[in-house]
């Protein structure tokens, strides 16, 4: 549970890179608790709750990941590291032109 529960901080760490989004133990463990503890309740009340909850974390997961790589690929492009990002063609990255910033002043 505490994985689930710590997974905005992992998410900011990875975007950031700033340790101060890193978990304690001890804060892991009372995130991982306190979740735990809201999903015995909504089991009481209603065990479909559980779904939505379970369906949010996984899409989140899913969307970070994606997003995460996409970072990774432009700095790697950015830097010169790659030169073809991988994407299909006609999409806005391999049809959007580079503006130069004379361009971009006279404009």
């Amino acid at each position: 549970m505490g994985g689930y529960a710590a997974l905005y901080f992992r998410c900011r760490f990875a975007f950031t890179g700033f340790d101060g989004f890193l978990l304690t133990e001890k804060e892991k463990v009372r995130l991982g608790e306190s979740l735990a503890m809201m999903m015995r309740i909504l089991l009481r009340i209603d065990p479909r709750y559980v779904a939505i909850i379970v369906f949010s974390v996984t899409f989140s997961t899913t969307v970070v990941t994606k997003e995460m790589a996409y970072r990774a690929m432009i700095q790697q492009l950015q830097s010169g590291k790659i030169r073809d990002p991988g994407c299909r063609e006609g999409s806005l990255l391999t049809t959007r032109r580079r503006v130069s910033p004379s361009e971009r002043s006279s404009s």
